[in-house]
């Protein structure tokens, strides 16, 4: 019972913070709980919320959001490194792969339903200390940033979590 205790308050506590963070009711958590005589459970159910990752890597975006607490499916991933998508898949489980964001089209956004949650660890280079450090007026990136712009704007996710290096703010 104790555990069953600790995982209805992990998930109220998750659920609160995603509501103040500006959610509305779409999120919303399914607990069922039927604990055996020793304790284990037999079934429990959250709602996944879909996730949508942009410029993937190995996943770290995906592992934060699951170590926060907060129950994802992956609907799909852009990423155009191969070597990164294998290991991705290893870690994460096979998942489909639109490539290139800079080949994106909105049919493809459409094609996976809603989107709860998109997250972008958006190239650096140009950010990045040991950089070419042109920030924002690197074409590539503008480039880059522009699509990825279309891609929010045709999935409409609930949530987005960008993630760079620190010296993006200099």
């Amino acid at each position: 019972m104790y555990y069953n205790v600790c995982m209805s308050k992990a998930l109220n506590i998750a659920a609160e913070s995603l509501s103040r963070a500006g959610g509305d009711s779409a999120v919303s958590f399914s607990l069922n709980i039927h604990p055996n005589k020793d304790n284990t459970m037999t079934n429990f159910n959250v709602k996944k919320l879909s996730h949508l990752s942009l410029f993937t890597g190995i996943g770290g975006c995906a592992a934060s959001i699951k170590q926060a607490g907060i129950a994802v499916q992956t609907v799909a991933i852009s990423e155009i490194d191969r070597t990164k998508e294998s290991i991705y898949n290893a870690i994460h489980g096979e998942t489909l792969n639109l490539g290139d964001i800079l080949s994106i089209c909105k049919a493809d956004i459409q094609k996976l339903g809603h989107i709860d949650i998109l997250t972008a660890g958006f190239p650096c280079q140009s950010f990045s200390r040991l950089g070419s450090r042109k920030g924002f007026s690197c074409e590539k990136l503008q480039a880059i940033l522009g699509a990825m712009t279309n891609v929010i704007n045709w999935a409409r996710p609930n949530y987005i979590l960008m993630e760079n290096v620190s010296s993006i703010t200099d």
